[in-house]
């Protein structure tokens, strides 16, 4: 994996979001914290995770991708698209 980290911020309507950053120049993304994913939803805003460091809130936030993420952020980590 490349040099890539999640910060923890807000929307423009206020909720919790967790935005994924990537140093290779392609656009990152975000998605809300709210039930999707607790362990990032319990970090202070703010907060940066950077890749291989706590394991158990990357964990969630991949898993959350490659069960509902779009074909364009899975690209972003190698997840293919089983059917």
């Amino acid at each position: 994996m490349k040099k890539t980290c999640i910060r923890i911020g807000r929307d423009i309507n206020g909720k919790k979001v967790a935005r994924f950053n990537s140093v290779t120049g392609k656009r990152g993304f975000s998605i809300q914290t709210n039930g999707n994913t607790p362990s990032l939803h319990r970090k202070a805003i703010g907060d940066t995770i950077a890749a291989h460091t706590e394991l158990e809130c990357w964990r969630e936030f991949l898993s959350y991708v490659k069960e509902f993420g779009t074909s364009r952020q899975k690209a972003f980590f190698d997840l293919s698209e089983e059917k």
